[in-house]
């Protein structure tokens, strides 16, 4: 009795789920569906399986205010290089509308097109060492011709034919070769009040190297900046970098940064080396590694190479200059006359150099740094003296040591230490003074 009792209920429950699950689903598929249809639409993936979710989609609202997208541009260079005149253009690929990839879909698809330009008088920002042009498109999907709501899928890409290079040895582009999937979504208004664009969502295919990398896929934002200067980060980055030498050609007017030795006094030694501890390294935005540099005299306005022997035998194996590993700090030695020089180390690279303290000379550094004088030193005999030259556009980038002898008199004084001596002697004297007085008046 008490099981046919339990059997009873149990079937009365199933049956109860059973009416329960058929009710939800009448009232499912007897209403719009709008949820469901969004995230069906969604899913419907470009072509190289590119695939969107409902997570990635930007809501915009009504026919008065559509959305739109725009796409950022951000060129890098490094501090002290000045900013080239570039254009970049944007392609936009038709991939497909609704999943219909027929030419004549595809031809029924707006043509998207956009581009922008920078010169040296771009606006910048600086972030640390490294200078930034950031510009934007504005709306490109403003005014645009939508055939029919649904959604409109495209590839989007960075051109650059219309760069160009005064010198492929000084100057090199690094550009964007990232690759976005654009995703536009058309709605009709309700009360025929024609298309709009209801949303639209990018995502990620390539980066900036061209590569499928671990980004793939990601959100970005398009939302279209307040000002022309402002970026969103559906953006291409590219670099710039430009090196002022000219490689093998040592070039007084061409170099890249020149350090220089001169010695004065009538009893300087012209043939005495002087010993420099030499660092260059490039900006963060370049790899490198090493630097060439050769040790020349200046004579007519011309660099000559000077021979292994009077570069003190500096030279690398069986070669007629120096290498200097990138950040990696150099002994190096130049005699009076003589000039280091860096011909192909790009702008943007620093140059730390610091002359060691010699017995009997006082040292004096002028620096040029993008042609203009940066200070002047002129400390006491036999200290170190350095500073920083930051290789800039605009003019000679150098560092000029000037040692002074200084110079004996016959007593074997040093002139340079005439004072210092003339107040020990009074001093000396004085105290002498003192001590005769002082035994007169023990002596009375």
């Amino acid at each position: 009795m008490y099981f046919n009792s339990l059997k009873k209920s149990r079937l009365k429950k199933l049956i109860t789920d059973l009416l329960t699950g058929i009710m939800v689903l009448a009232i499912c598929t007897g209403t719009p569906t709008t949820a469901f249809a969004k995230e069906k639409l969604l899913q419907k993936g470009a072509k190289e399986n590119s695939e969107i979710t409902k997570e990635y989609l930007t809501e915009f609202g009504s026919v008065e205010k559509p959305g739109g997208v725009a796409i950022t541009k951000e060129l890098q260079i490094p501090k002290g290089t000045k900013i080239p005149t570039a254009s970049f253009t944007y392609k936009f690929d038709k991939i497909e509308v609704d999943e219909d990839t027929s030419k004549e879909a595809l031809d029924s698809m707006p043509k998207l097109a956009g581009g922008i330009s920078v010169n040296e008088n771009s606006e910048s920002t600086q972030e640390e060492d490294i200078v930034i042009v950031r510009k934007n498109t504005g709306n490109l999907l403003k005014d645009k011709a939508w055939p029919h709501a649904g959604q409109y899928v495209y590839r989007v890409t960075e051109t650059f034919d219309n760069n160009t290079i005064d010198d492929s040895k000084k100057e090199v582009y690094e550009h964007s070769k990232a690759e976005y999937v654009l995703y536009v979504y058309i709605a009709e208004a309700e009360k025929g009040e024609g298309l709009y664009v209801k949303a639209v969502a990018a995502i990620i295919d390539k980066n900036d190297k061209g590569k499928y990398g671990t980004d793939k896929g990601t959100k970005v934002d398009l939302t279209v900046p307040k000002e022309e200067t402002d970026g969103n980060n559906f953006k291409f980055v590219s670099k710039y970098i430009s090196t002022p030498g000219a490689k093998e050609a040592p070039d007084p007017k061409k170099q890249s940064v020149a350090v220089s030795k001169v010695v004065s006094g009538d009893l300087a030694s012209k043939t005495k080396y002087f010993p420099f501890e030499i660092t260059i390294k490039e900006n963060p935005l370049m790899t490198i590694g090493s630097h060439k540099a050769y040790i020349c005299t200046l004579g007519d306005g011309t660099y000559t190479k000077v021979t292994k022997e009077e570069a003190g035998n500096q030279y690398d194996k069986d070669k007629d200059f120096v290498t200097f590993k990138s950040g990696v700090k150099k002994d190096i030695s130049l005699k009076h006359g003589q000039y280091l020089v860096f011909m192909d180390s790009p702008q943007g690279s620093i140059c730390t150099v610091s002359e060691k303290a010699v017995p009997g000379y006082k040292a004096e550094l002028k620096m040029h740094i993008g042609g203009k004088e940066s200070n002047e030193k002129n400390p006491i005999t036999n200290t170190v003296l350095g500073g920083k030259i930051l290789i800039s556009e605009g003019g000679p980038n150098s560092a000029a040591f000037t040692n002074i002898y200084a110079s004996n008199i016959n007593t074997g004084i040093i002139i340079d230490n005439l004072p210092f001596i003339t107040m020990i002697l009074i001093a000396i004297g004085a105290f002498t003074v003192y001590i005769i007085n002082k035994g007169r008046k023990r002596a009375s």
